[in-house]
């Protein structure tokens, strides 16, 4: 398994995958991602930023996330506190395969997180998720991310904020 760029002619692969996870918040009545959000221009967006990431297995796209040093706007304000005010890596839109779930996926976007930090020298990273996405939640407790309360975003819906502080 490899995490590399995602280029254009994978849109077709990851909104595939995106529809999928869309499928899965609903089923377990998970309302994120229920409203036409993230799709194929989100995607073009990210890659257009040279954010966009890919994870591929024997040439196959088998998951996707955004990554970026950019700041986000949603971070700005936040019920809790963030453990500092210093640069940070985002990381969003992370979705697995549906076969590949289980399997770590997930967690090489945070490796891929921890190493587009230290070649820019910034040594922490922010999640957010819905309350409801106990996977996801799951997931980046794992990897040993820290709750830190709670930010909302665009639509005023709130998401639990998780920070991470990488060693040098």
């Amino acid at each position: 398994m490899e995490i590399r760029k995602s280029k254009k002619s994978d849109v077709l692969q990851i909104v595939e995958i995106i529809n999928q996870a869309k499928a899965y918040l609903k089923e377990n009545d998970i309302p994120q991602w229920q409203n036409g959000y993230p799709d194929a221009c989100d995607v073009l967006d990210d890659i257009q930023k040279g954010g966009a990431y890919c994870a591929c297995e024997n040439g196959e796209v088998i998951g996707y996330s955004y990554i970026s040093s950019l700041a986000e706007p949603n971070y700005t304000v936040i019920d809790g506190a963030w453990f500092n005010d210093d640069p940070y890596i985002v990381i969003h839109r992370i979705c697995v395969d549906s076969s590949m779930k289980g399997k770590n996926v997930a967690s090489l976007f945070i490796e891929k997180a921890k190493e587009i930090g230290r070649e820019k020298d910034i040594f922490n990273i922010r999640i957010d998720t819905h309350e409801k996405n106990a996977s996801m939640r799951k997931m980046v407790e794992k990897n040993g991310f820290k709750k830190t309360g709670i930010i909302y975003v665009k639509d005023g819906s709130p998401r639990y904020a998780y920070q991470l502080i990488v060693c040098k």
